[in-house]
C-alpha cells in the first residue's frame, strides 16, 4: 500500500508538471496572438510563476523517487541549496537547520538544550499554542521536535519561526551540535550522490583520454592521495573548516581528478561503486523512516519527566580492528619507510608504488561495502538505523548483552509454583494459577495482589487463595518471546561472549549465556564494566535508555503500545527476529573484515632491489 501511495503521489506530481509545462509553453503564443488580456508584463510574470511551480513540482516528483522522501520540505528549490550549504559548514558552527516533512508531520532540528529546567516543555507549549498545530513533542535524544499540523492553516515557516524565536529568547546562537545523521536527513544522500557523480565523471574522462591523443600524467601523481590519507592532522584541520562531509568530498574530488589525468579509471570506478552502494543504503534509510514515522512518532503524555541524560564518556577506547591497528602502526612510519626505500633503490617509482601498496584501501572498501549492503537489506525489512555508522562498528563487537526484560514480552504466565496446603501439590497450584491468568479460573480460587521482591527480578509474587486460605504461592512473569532462545543461540553461534541480565522469566534459557549479571546491578553498569575490560558491546534492550546510549551498538525492539527507545542505534519491529539477524551478522562482519584486511604479498617488482650492472 505504501508503494501504491508513493507511485500515486509521483503520478500526480508528473501530471501536474505536464499541465504546468503545457501552460508555460502556451503563454508566448497566446500573448503574441493577442488572446491574453492585460499587459505583457503581467503575462511574463504569470509565465515565470508557472515555470517556478513546474520546476518545484518536477523536483519534488523526481526527488521523492530518487531520495526516498520529499527533498523540498518547504516547497522551495532553495531547500536543496540549504542542504548543500550545511554539508560544508564547520562542525562547531553549523547554522543550517535540518527539516523533514511528510504531509502533516514535521520533524525540525533544534539547537542544544541550555539545561534550563522545563525548556523542552516550554518549547512544546509554545508550539501547541500556534494555530493549526494539533500536537507537538520534543525528542531530546535525537535533537528533533515533532509537530503535527493542519497544512491548510499553518505553514512550515511559521513552525520553524516559533522554534527559532524560543531558541533566541533563551540565549541560543542557533548552532546545531554534531550528532549522528538522522535517518530523515537529506545531506548524507546528497554527499553520496555527489561522490558517485565525481568518480563516474573521472572514469569517463580517463576512458576518453585513452582514446584521444592526449598525454597522460605520470601514474605516480596519485601518490599524493596516499600521502594525504596518512596525514590525520591535515584531515582534522580541513574538517574544522568545512566539516567531515565537505572534507570527504574534497579528498574524493582530488583523487578523482588525479586518476582522470593519469588516465587510470580503475580506482575511480571502485570508488563510484562504493558511493552508489552508500547512496542506496541512505535512500533505504529515508524510505524506512518515511514508512515507520507515523508508527513510532506519536504524541507523548504531558508530564514533567526529565530529559534522558547521557551516561558519560566511554571508559576506555573502543577496540581497534585490523584496519585501525594497521593504520595506527603505519601512519607514523610510512613516509620514512618510503624515503628509506628511495635511498636504497634510487628509483622514485618504486618508492611511490611501495607507499600505495601499504594503503589499506581494499580493507576499507570491503568493510564499507558489507556495511552498506547490510544496512540496505535490514532497512528493507523495516529495521530503522538511527545511526548508520553502527554497521561499520559491527566487526569490532565481541560481547552481546541481552536485557532479560526484552526476552519476556508476552502475556503473564506462571514461572514458578509452590504448594502450601494439604491436598494441593505444585502442579495443581500451577494449573489453577494459569487458568486464573487466562481468565478461566475455578470457583472459589483467586490470586492475591501482586508484590515484587529482589528474589524475583522482573516478576511478581502472588498468593493462590481458596476462600480465605492460602494454598500456594506463584511467581508470575511475562512469557518468553518466540525468538528469545534463537537470539541467545545466534550470539553463541557467532562466537560472541553472551551476558544476560537477571530476569525470573528467562530461567529456562539462562543456561545458554556465558555470564548472568549480578542481581540488582543496573544494566548501564554492566555495559560500562565490560567496556572498561576492553570489550566491544552490543546491547539488546527495549526500554533501558541509559544502557542503550552507553552501548557501542544498541538494538531496541519496539514494544506494542509504547514509544521506541530513541537512544538505540537500530530500532527493529516488535519481536526479536530482526535482533537475531543483527547479532548473527556480527560473525559475517568479522569474516568480511578478515578477508578484506588479509595482508597480500607485495609484488617482487616493488621490493626487489635492482641488480648491480656488470661493468
Amino acid at each position: 500500500m505504501a508503494l501504491l501511495r508513493r507511485l500515486g503521489a509521483a503520478a500526480h506530481e508528473v501530471a501536474r508538471l505536464s499541465t504546468d509545462t503545457a501552460a508555460l509553453a502556451a503563454v508566448p503564443v497566446l500573448v503574441g496572438a493577442g488572446l491574453v488580456g492585460g499587459t505583457a508584463t503581467r503575462a511574463v510574470s504569470g509565465s515565470l510563476h508557472v515555470a517556478k511551480r513546474a520546476a518545484v513540482s518536477g523536483t519534488r516528483a523526481v526527488g521523492t523517487l530518487v531520495t526516498g522522501s520529499d527533498p523540498l520540505p518547504n516547497g522551495h528549490l532553495h531547500d536543496l541549496l540549504d542542504a548543500a550549504r550545511g554539508m560544508v559548514e564547520p562542525p562547531a558552527a553549523r547554522h543550517t537547520r535540518r527539516v523533514w516533512r511528510d504531509r502533516d508531520h514535521l520533524q525540525i532540528e533544534f539547537a542544544a538544550d541550555d539545561g534550563t529546567p522545563g525548556a523542552t516543555q516550554s518549547l512544546r507549549r509554545h508550539l501547541e499554542r500556534l494555530e493549526g498545530v494539533e500536537w507537538a513533542t520534543v525528542n531530546d535524544v535525537v535533537g528533533r521536535v515533532l509537530v503535527a499540523v493542519d497544512a491548510r492553516r499553518v505553514g512550515i515557516e511559521d513552525v520553524v519561526g516559533v522554534v527559532t524565536d524560543i531558541e533566541q529568547a533563551r540565549g541560543g546562537r542557533s548552532v546545531f551540535p554534531q550528532r549522528p545523521d538522522h535517518p530523515a536527513d537529506l545531506e548524507p544522500l546528497l554527499a553520496a550522490l555527489a561522490a558517485a557523480a565525481v568518480d563516474t565523471a573521472a572514469v569517463g574522462v580517463a576512458a576518453v583520454g585513452k582514446v584521444l591523443p592526449i598525454p597522460a600524467l605520470t601514474r605516480h601523481a596519485t601518490l599524493l592521495m596516499a600521502l594525504l590519507d596518512t596525514q590525520r592532522w591535515l584531515k582534522r584541520a580541513v574538517t574544522d573548516r568545512i566539516g567531515p562531509v565537505g572534507t570527504e568530498l574534497a579528498f574524493e574530488g582530488t583523487g578523482a581528478l588525479l586518476h582522470s589525468l593519469t588516465q587510470s579509471p580503475t580506482v575511480p570506478a571502485l570508488n563510484a561503486a562504493a558511493a552508489i552502494q552508500r547512496a542506496l543504503e541512505v535512500r533505504a534509510r529515508r524510505q524506512v523512516w518515511r514508512r515507520r514515522e507515523r508508527e513510532l512518532c506519536r504524541p507523548e503524555p504531558d508530564d514533567d519527566a526529565e530529559p534522558l541524560a547521557l551516561p558519560g564518556p566511554r571508559p576506555g577506547e573502543f577496540p581497534k580492528g585490523p584496519v585501525e591497528t594497521y593504520r595506527a602502526r603505519l601512519d607514523p612510519t610510512e613516509l620514512a619507510a618510503a624515503l628509506g626505500l628511495l635511498a636504497l633503490t634510487r628509483r622514485p617509482g618504486r618508492s611511490a608504488d611501495f607507499m600505495k601498496a601499504l594503503t589499506p584501501k581494499a580493507a576499507v572498501l570491503g568493510r564499507e561495502s558489507f556495511a552498506a549492503t547490510l544496512g540496505l537489506l535490514l532497512s528493507r525489512r523495516g529495521v530503522l538505523p538511527m545511526d548508520g555508522s553502527a554497521f561499520r562498528r559491527l566487526d569490532r563487537v565481541d560481547t552481546v548483552v541481552v536485557d532479560g526484560a526484552a526476552l519476556c514480552t508476552g502475556p503473564p504466565v506462571v514461572a514458578e509454583a509452590t504448594a502450601e496446603a494439604d491436598g494441593w501439590d505444585d502442579a495443581a497450584v500451577w494449573t489453577a494459577a494459569t487458568r486464573l491468568l487466562t481468565g478461566s479460573g475455578d470457583d472459589g480460587v483467586r490470586l492475591g495482589p501482586p508484590r515484587t521482591t529482589d528474589d524475583v527480578p522482573g516478576g511478581e509474587v502472588r498468593s493462590l487463595l481458596s476462600g480465605r486460605r492460602r494454598v500456594g504461592t506463584v511467581t508470575v512473569a511475562a512469557e518468553l518471546d518466540p525468538h528469545a532462545e534463537a537470539l541467545l543461540s545466534a550470539a553463541t553461534d557467532a562466537g560472541l561472549h553472551l551476558v544476560l541480565s537477571r530476569h525470573v522469566g528467562t530461567a529456562e534459557i539462562a543456561g545458554l549465556a556465558d555470564d548472568v549479571a549480578p542481581a540488582g546491578e543496573p544494566l548501564v553498569e554492566t555495559v560500562r564494566q565490560l567496556q572498561e575490560d576492553g570489550h566491544g558491546v552490543l546491547l539488546v534492550s527495549a526500554v533501558d535508555g541509559h544502557a542503550l546510549l552507553a552501548a557501542d551498538i544498541a538494538v531496541a525492539p519496539v514494544l506494542d503500545g509504547r514509544a521506541p527507545a530513541w537512544g538505540a542505534d537500530l530500532i527493529t519491529s516488535s519481536g526479536l527476529a530482526d535482533a537475531c539477524l543483527v547479532v548473527a551478522a556480527a560473525a559475517d562482519a568479522r569474516a568480511t573484515r578478515q578477508a578484506s584486511a588479509r595482508p597480500e604479498a607485495v609484488s617482487k617488482k616493488h621490493l626487489t632491489l635492482p641488480r648491480k650492472r656488470e661493468g
